[in-house]
């Protein structure tokens, strides 16, 4: 297989997670508008593909435009998937691809059902499985790049170190997407994404030590923790201009700051959890390395 064709299959694979951002970002401003009940009928809306009216309502324009951009990223993922398979990429690449496609899948209809059964607890399912799925569309462009010989770790157990506290780092991160789903969908207690937040700077404060003193010559591992490190820096501002927003939101009022803030928290948390896994992935991938065990280059 060439290198312009890997080359091409890594780019789709770049843009099936453009299609994953989107899909995560609309589905925020649709859950931040209360808009997730806009059509009561899937997959059609209002049985139409191209429904009359959607683009001037913005609560229609907001859950149909969710529609739009997943079946965008279904269509994304369907051809990745064929596409691996047919190149016969090594198996982590199919099977990661493989795994990507089956979560798109079931998460469109965990969408269809939290439509069709009005659920609220189904709808707060949705906006927790769908920063998973928009995670392992990532994960699978991971898997296609291709890797570098990694430097060695200063000092002893680097390798060891990175991998333990990236991997907190994303387990908290996760927790406190689910937290601030439960926040979001049901009004939960503010006071435990609050503490959640606490855990997540130090956490991440752990890891962009770790990667400052052990792994400064690692491009791979010290470009995503700076990035993740200037997302927090934005996610806390976000964060407490949401809080702040919202303290002051009267019933029904859907203003552009009470929408975009939160939806904007929201995107900057995927961000973040994505971030984290591309690090956790690239850390255990050191690991490997040094048990004599590399992960498959994409060859």
């Amino acid at each position: 297989m060439g290198s312009g064709a890997r080359r091409g299959i890594l780019r789709f694979a770049v843009a099936t997670v453009v299609a994953a951002f989107l899909a995560v970002s609309w589905g925020g401003l649709t859950t931040s508008r209360d808009a997730g009940m806009a059509f009561s009928t899937w997959p059609l809306s209002d049985g139409s593909v191209n429904p009359d009216g959607w683009l001037g309502n913005p609560d229609k324009r907001a859950e149909h435009g969710h529609r739009i951009f997943g079946a965008l990223l279904g269509a994304c993922a369907t051809v990745l998937v064929v596409w691996t398979h047919r190149a016969r990429l090594p198996r982590a690449a199919r099977w990661t691809s493989i795994a990507a496609w089956l979560a798109v899948a079931g998460q469109g209809l965990l969408g269809g059902s939290r439509v069709l059964e009005n659920s609220p607890h189904e709808a707060l399912v949705h906006g927790c499985t769908g920063q998973a799925v928009f995670c392992l569309v990532v994960a699978t462009a991971w898997v296609l790049a291709p890797r570098r010989s990694p430097p060695n770790p200063e000092g002893p157990g680097g390798r060891w170190i990175l991998a333990a506290a990236s991997v907190a780092t994303t387990l908290v991160l996760y927790l406190q997407v689910v937290l601030g789903a439960v926040l979001r969908h049901n009004h939960g207690p503010a006071d435990q994404h609050l503490l959640g937040a606490v855990y997540v700077v130090a956490a991440v404060t752990w890891l962009a030590a770790v990667a400052a003193t052990r792994f400064r010559g690692d491009r791979e591992v010290a470009r995503p923790v700076l990035l993740l490190a200037l997302l927090l820096l934005l996610q806390v501002a976000l964060g407490l201009s949401t809080a702040g927003i919202l303290s002051r939101q009267v019933a029904g009022s859907h203003s552009f700051a009470e929408v975009a803030l939160p939806t904007a928290h929201q995107t900057t948390g995927a961000v973040m959890l994505a971030t984290s896994v591309v690090v956790t992935l690239t850390a255990t991938g050191r690991v490997r390395h040094a048990l004599g065990r590399p992960a498959e280059a994409f060859a």
